[in-house]
């Protein structure tokens, strides 16, 4: 069994889409609607986080059920997905056979916080996770007792721990979670596992790897989109390019700058479209694979209050 980018143990990016509702992102109307729909989905709560996701400080729990629901989800979906047996281990038993292809090196949403605004409880997506061991305890600091966190990064949707969990040997592939079925290494990873041939460890170099972030649901026309670049340091080499993903139709040129702001060296750039349409934001260095999103522009609401 070949598995690619599998959320075994969840996604906490699934919270946040049950959360755009109280989120206050723009435009408002489209992120109520797509809350509402991703309520009524059983395969949306199926991605619920298995394992110890949500940050209390001190201590760190896993979602309940009325957890799921004060986050906008729908609890009796969020009860039946979260009482499966095999969701409650942060460890699962290996399966026979089993290869596992995960997608390293992107920004990912590992765990949650939980803030209150205006009476309504918001989940903020944090890049980090917490180690336990086998027995499923927390890793703690030595000294102060708190949960040790890590960034353990992912495929932009699912974190590293999640994609590999149960697997003996995973291969790791840079690249986003929506490409990676068609990620040029996954193939011929695949093709080396069906034909039996003896296939690598790791599929892409060591080091920092270059990362891309873009709004979740996009924005409206003449507003800019941040775009945002990590791994990469400095600008040389690096190009993004927005094309219509509907009409192939190019977009304004985009300058990368580093962002004074941040301390990890990121990247950033501003897109503006001038209509509603799905745009394919590309990134390309010349040492690595394409990376490649897709960011909405919506049409603003115009019905009368």
């Amino acid at each position: 069994m070949i598995t690619v980018g599998t959320p075994f143990l969840g996604s906490a990016g699934a919270v946040l889409t049950l959360n755009l509702q109280h989120a206050q992102a723009r435009p408002a109307w489209l992120q109520r609607h797509v809350q509402q729909l991703a309520a009524t989905l059983p395969g949306l709560h199926d991605l619920l986080p298995a394992y110890r996701c949500l940050d209390r400080g001190l201590d760190v729990d896993r979602l309940t059920p009325q957890d799921v629901a004060r986050f906008g989800g729908d609890h009796d979906l969020a009860d039946r997905s979260l009482d499966t047996p095999t969701r409650h281990w942060e460890h699962p038993v290996a399966l026979p056979g089993h290869r596992a292809i995960v997608g390293v090196g992107q920004p990912t949403v590992q765990t949650l916080d939980e803030q209150r605004r205006g009476g309504l409880a918001v989940a903020l997506g944090r890049h980090y996770a917490f180690d336990v061991d086998d027995d499923g305890e927390l890793l703690r600091d030595a000294r102060t007792g708190i949960p040790a966190r890590r960034d353990t990064f992912g495929d932009g949707t699912v974190h590293t721990p999640s994609a590999q969990a149960g697997a003996t040997a995973p291969a790791y592939v840079h690249g986003q979670h929506g490409t990676l079925p068609c990620h040029d290494e996954v193939l011929r990873q695949v093709s080396a596992v069906v034909l039996e041939r003896r296939s690598g460890g790791r599929l892409s170099g060591e080091g920092p790897q270059p990362g891309l972030t873009v709004p979740c649901l996009g924005g409206t026309p003449g507003a800019p989109l941040p775009l945002t670049v990590t791994g990469l340091g400095a600008p040389a080499g690096a190009a993004l390019s927005v094309r219509s993903a509907t009409t192939g139709r190019p977009g304004h040129p985009l300058t990368l700058a580093r962002d004074p702001g941040r301390t990890d060296g990121a990247l950033t750039a501003a897109f503006t479209a001038d209509v509603p349409d799905l745009y394919r934001v590309t990134l390309t260095t010349g040492t690595h694979p394409p990376i490649t999103q897709l960011v909405l522009v919506s049409p603003p609401d115009t019905r009368t209050r």
